[in-house]
């Protein structure tokens, strides 16, 4: 005698382990700006997103807001708030060295943490902005010598004529 379905007994053994077996993880960690394939300057803001964690140990089990929100740039932390001024966003000022550069997020609750889908961004190298002849080489380096050479021959001309 057959008295419950492969379904129901799959809803029935899901109850018994809780709310994790069946309802989703938690609110997802989002890098709104820049996007996967920006070219950005080297000074930027990178703004995050977030809401509550899905925690649970063995004494209590649910929803967290989040406590500490980090900036993770190439594998290594380079930013965190925590807690963060407004609550389910974060903005961080990053400055970056030109190139190809990996973002992640992460929020967290106690020992609980959420990441973001990584994504690859360019900054840009610096173009000059004009105007000053600071980087620029001087193709005839003599120039220099023969203003020192000419202003030596007009100094001994007029010490010549004081006598």
């Amino acid at each position: 005698m057959r008295i419950l379905g492969t379904v129901p007994l799959a809803l029935v053994f899901a109850g018994f382990l809780g709310p994790t077996a069946v309802r989703a993880a938690s609110t997802p960690v989002v890098i709104v700006t820049p996007q996967d394939g920006d070219v950005v300057p080297l000074k930027f803001n990178v703004e995050v997103t977030y809401g509550d964690v899905f925690y649970g140990d063995t004494d209590d089990t649910g929803d967290a807001p989040a406590n500490t929100v980090e900036l993770w740039v190439d594998g290594e932390l380079v930013d965190k708030c925590s807690p963060c001024t407004s609550p389910n966003e974060a903005i961080f000022e990053v400055e970056l060295t030109p190139g190809e550069h990996e973002l992640t997020a992460g929020a967290s609750y106690l020992s609980a943490a959420v990441f973001s889908d990584p994504l690859t961004i360019t900054v840009a190298q610096e173009k000059d902005a004009g105007g000053c002849a600071c980087n620029t080489s001087n193709p005839r380096a003599d120039g220099l010598l023969w203003l020192g050479v000419l202003s030596l021959c007009l100094r001994r001309r007029r010490a010549g004529s004081h006598s």
